[in-house]
């Protein structure tokens, strides 16, 4: 899984972190001939400088996200991929969510101008409830309806460094709800980040957006960045072609400061803000009971709020390092059925490792975390009590095990947390794995990691509609009326998960590389329903199997191909309504190629098609980006793309559609 880098991360004195590029040669082939290719290209904007780079050294680029410290991406026992901030834009992508389509085997799922649904492995859903996302160590994960927003997932992706996607568990490492996959993304420090960065852009759904960045520098070993990023995205439409009228504006800010250098105490001081006023939406008003009920569309602007604070100080040295970290996340959502919550959550973690001897590397952590919320009941979700909290506290150790030097390695490990909900949770995990030299690792892993419930799920109501006391009775009516929907379940236990993986990386040539994963998943105690007026229950049992291929191909200096194809099944049974079963896509195949053409000018282009997705109504569609960068110095670059070039409009996850668009964008660096 190969991806783009910095100069940085070439010149650290430990090995360059990476991800070869996946792909099928002759899909490539045929796209390219298509004129459609897409080229990993460094970050100072010499496209020359990827193309020199052997496959050797892109398979040294390490991840962080399966070992707790820096690894090999070739050699990690795990279904790893990783995208860097050269990636997102090379893609196309403006935003985080958009940019997970890079990886394979991650489904992403537009359903509304501002909302997607992003998972892996099945189980979807709206919000994709069994993959846990964190930004610089910062869980995004909402505890109240269970998953990631991903409307106010943001940053500016030109500070990006890489997105590390584990496909699998990560339960160990980062605990509760990393059931079926782990998103962390990490920004860049401020020191690699100097100068200002000016960019802008106008398009049909991108409409507009602007952003700034100023990073200077404090002192000797003191680093700063501000910056601001503002947009305007157009609505999708219906299937009938009608507006959805979900078009939406926002406003972020930020700033990062680090201190101190590599084998040194460090530390990190960033924060982030955002705001927007203009977030359409269009859903049915709720009936108001009584004779004469009338069914009405509520159309108005709804609010999304927040920032958060996090400082980190930590300490790496050759053989040990560690780290503490706090952070401080507010955020503030209303809907236009009138519901409204309000939340704070404090966290903090500590994370240490180190080598007793030569065949051992252990890490080992505390966690904790406290949130807290205020709400005002909605047409269609009321909790009791209206305001809530929840704790978790936990704690983890792994020790990775050389039995074989530079042939044979375990990884052993397990979480044990404390939750306000279902007490004390056991998440084990093992893994092995085989380098029989530096062309081949063969990997497996056992783990058994769960999901915490919802405060929905445990404490909320989601109500379809209202109804008399005495007509629900089958008596006259009382005047009484009282909400009908799916009740709470406050001795709701954890999901569980029973996962087993294994996987195969092999360098067949020198410029081509495969990777696949296989995996079998057995869940146990899944939340759901067995009908739309009775509570929550821990009634069904499923499971999931399947697996991805990806294949980086470095066809030339100024060519790169990379593809995937994914299989996911996914089964449920019990007496429940199975609604996760037609959630995922049965398959999945993404291109990417790149050429480029002369030293100024690029040549981008993505193809993605996915299954249809059964449960939304969704059919199989095909997905065309093609783009153009033209840089005529180092500091001045232009690009045009089109987007989901092939049809007029597609649906990606429900009855909304995603249209065809183009944007221009202009980014000047100095």
């Amino acid at each position: 899984m190969l991806q783009g880098f910095s100069n940085h991360e070439c010149r650290e004195s430990r090995p360059p972190r990476v991800g070869p590029c996946h792909v099928f040669a002759s899909t490539a082939v045929v796209l390219v001939a298509a004129g459609a290719c897409l080229a990993q290209n460094e970050e100072t904007l010499t496209p020359e400088t990827v193309a020199d780079l052997s496959m050797e050294e892109l398979m040294s680029l390490a991840v962080t996200s399966v070992a707790g410290v820096n690894q090999e991406w070739f050699s990690t026992p795990a279904a790893v991929y990783r995208i860097s901030g050269t990636d997102v834009r090379r893609g196309g992508f403006r935003t985080l969510a958009d940019a997970m389509r890079l990886a394979p085997g991650v489904f992403v799922g537009q359903s509304g101008s501002s909302s997607y649904s992003v998972g892996m492995r099945g189980f979807n859903g709206s919000l994709a409830n069994k993959t846990l996302v964190l930004i610089d160590g910062r869980a995004v994960y909402d505890p109240l309806y269970g998953g990631t927003f991903w409307d106010v997932q943001d940053i500016l992706l030109e500070d990006l460094d890489r997105i590390e996607i584990v496909r699998g568990p990560g339960a160990t490492l980062w605990g509760a709800n990393a059931v079926n996959g782990v998103i962390n993304v990490t920004t860049k420090s401020a020191s690699e980040t100097q100068g200002v960065l000016l960019a802008g852009g106008l398009g049909t759904y991108e409409q507009a957006f602007g952003e700034g960045r100023y990073g200077f520098r404090l002192g000797e070993q003191t680093w700063a960045r501000v910056y601001g990023k503002w947009f305007e995205r157009d609505e999708l439409v219906t299937s009938s072609g009608d507006s959805a009228h979900d078009d939406w504006a926002m406003e972020r800010g930020g700033f990062r400061l680090d201190h101190g250098k590599p084998g040194e105490l460090t530390f990190t001081l960033q924060g982030d803000i955002y705001n927007t006023d203009r977030f359409g939406e269009f859903n049915p008003a709720a009936p108001v009971p009584g004779e004469n009920v009338v069914f009405v569309r509520d159309i108005r602007d709804t609010r999304r709020s927040g920032g958060n604070l996090l400082a980190r100080l930590a300490k790496e040295t050759a053989d040990s390092g560690w780290s503490l970290q706090g952070y401080y996340d507010r955020t503030f959502r209303r809907t236009n059925v009138t519901f409204e919550v309000e939340r704070d959550t404090f966290a903090t973690d500590w994370r240490h490792h180190f080598r007793p001897d030569t065949r051992h590397e252990i890490v080992w952590g505390l966690n904790a975390r406290f949130t807290q919320d205020r709400t005002e009941d909605g047409a269609n979700l009321l909790l009791r009590p209206e305001n809530g909290d929840f704790s978790i506290f936990g704690g983890f150790l792994q020790d990775t095990i050389t039995i074989v030097p530079d042939r044979v390695f375990a990884m052993i490990g397990s979480k044990l947390s404390y939750d306000d909900y279902t007490g004390a949770q056991f998440q084990p995990g093992a893994r092995l794995w085989w380098t029989p030299n530096d062309r081949h690792t063969l990997w497996a892993s056992l783990s058994r990691p769960v999901r915490i419930p919802s405060r929905t799920e445990h404490e909320g109501m989601l109500a379809f509609g209202y109804i008399d006391t005495g007509t629900l009775a089958g008596m006259a009516p009382t005047g009484t009326i009282i909400p009908l929907g799916i009740q709470p379940n406050d001795d709701l236990k954890a999901e569980e998960l029973i996962a087993y993986e294994a996987g195969y990386r092999v360098r067949a040539l020198d410029a081509l590389t495969f990777d696949a994963a296989l995996f079998y998943n057995d869940y146990e105690n899944l939340i759901y329903v067995n009908s739309v007026i009775e509570p929550f229950n821990n009634d069904g049992f499923g499971e999931t199997y399947g697996g991805e291929l990806a294949v980086a191909w470095n066809a030339s200096d100024a060519w790169t191909v990379r593809a995937s194809y994914s299989y996911s099944e996914v089964l449920i049974h019990g007496p429940v309504i199975p609604a996760d079963e037609g959630n995922t896509p049965l398959h999945q195949v993404k291109v990417n190629s790149n050429i480029d053409i002369t030293k100024h000018l690029e040549l981008n282009a993505g193809m993605y098609y996915v299954d249809d997705v059964p449960q939304q109504g969704t059919g199989s569609y095909v997905r065309l980006d093609v783009g153009v960068t033209w840089r005529p110095t180092p500091n001045v670059e232009f690009a045009v793309w089109g987007q989901n070039l092939l049809e007029p409009r597609h649906s990606e996850y429900g009855g909304n559609e995603v249209e065809r668009g183009v944007y221009l964008m202009a980014t000047l660096r100095f």
